[in-house]
């Protein structure tokens, strides 16, 4: 639901019109489903080299974008493209270790599946119009498919499921599949990892809840990875309502659990990319530092399946 894209700095440098400025300025970055990649370190230097100069007002409209972008990129700790040759030959490489959803280049004397122009940023373009609001099956292998671009990319997630009840193998399904997303490809820890869940009179004592999460760094949790488990008592500031998943890069509300159905309706998981007004707000709300909730206690596990 959100997906990392290429741009081609040499692309960036034109999109200094009214009319491009004001198409691509809101189409990026937090509260959106394309995050834009850091590639290379240098990125905002190359645009400003493309820019062939302008008016003020072209200057500034790219300033801005690139202040916006720059927001939240997405850096790759070791960069495999060389960069004394052609950008695109170089982002090819990187292309194939971990595929981005599109490449954004004018340059046409290649052709690419995930290659597309300002043109093609239409929604009429698959790899451009992606949906903010998906229906999935609610199954485990369904969960991670959805998700999957989303964790491979966040380098800071928190899960937020009131109802987690750690001894349904219905969750472990769920949070199993998700974990393993989180480490495709990367190192354990390199990623932060956050389980936020209810704590009221209906639920388990603490001391129930952190006994049925003990088979959890065995069957649940990948090796090298950490996962802090925090609950957090309503003391009338906030409520617990939908569940999110809430990243460095974005977050998603889902109006039902994270847990498999035992006989999944088709199409019958939600799921919505937050604005950024929303995410801004459940982000702070939701850590064990906060004053929206009374904060119980918090256990680490670390992975060993």
């Amino acid at each position: 639901m959100i997906y990392e894209f290429a741009i081609d700095p040499a692309e960036v440098a034109t999109w200094s019109s009214r009319e491009k400025y004001g198409y691509v300025y809101n189409a990026f970055g937090i509260g959106t489903p394309r995050i834009v990649a850091r590639l290379p370190k240098h990125w905002r230097r190359m645009v400003w080299d493309a820019f062939k100069g302008g008016t003020i007002d072209e200057q500034a409209r790219i300033e801005e974008l690139l202040k916006a972008m720059g927001e939240k990129m997405i850096r790759r700790p070791i960069e495999v493209g060389d960069w004394d040759s052609d950008w695109l030959s170089a982002i090819l490489e990187e292309d194939k270790l971990t595929n981005f959803q599109a490449i954004i280049s004018s340059s046409k004397d290649r052709v690419l599946d995930n290659l597309i122009g300002f043109e093609d940023m239409n929604n009429l373009n698959k790899l451009w119009d992606i949906d903010v609001r998906v229906n999935f099956d609610r199954s485990a292998s369904e969960f991670a498919r959805c998700f999957r671009p989303m964790l491979r990319l966040a380098e800071e997630i928190r899960f937020v499921d009131a109802h987690l009840k750690p001894h349904d193998l219905r969750h472990q399904a769920v949070s199993r599949a998700l974990f393993k997303e989180i480490v495709a490809n990367r190192s354990p820890d390199t990623v932060r990892v956050q389980f936020i869940c209810q704590d009221s009179d209906q639920k388990p004592d603490w001391d129930t809840f952190s006994l049925r999460l003990n088979s959890w760094p065995d069957r649940v949790i990948p090796e090298g990875l950490a996962v802090e488990f925090i609950r957090l008592q309503e003391n009338g500031r906030a409520r617990f309502h939908d569940r999110f998943i809430l990243t460095d890069i974005g977050g998603i509300s889902l109006p039902d659990g994270l847990d498999e159905e035992d006989n999944p309706t088709p199409q019958g998981g939600r799921a919505t990319v937050m604005r950024r007004d929303e995410y801004e707000t459940e982000w702070q709300r939701y850590k064990n530092t906060t004053v929206d909730f009374n904060l119980e206690k918090t256990v680490n596990l670390f992975g060993r399946l």
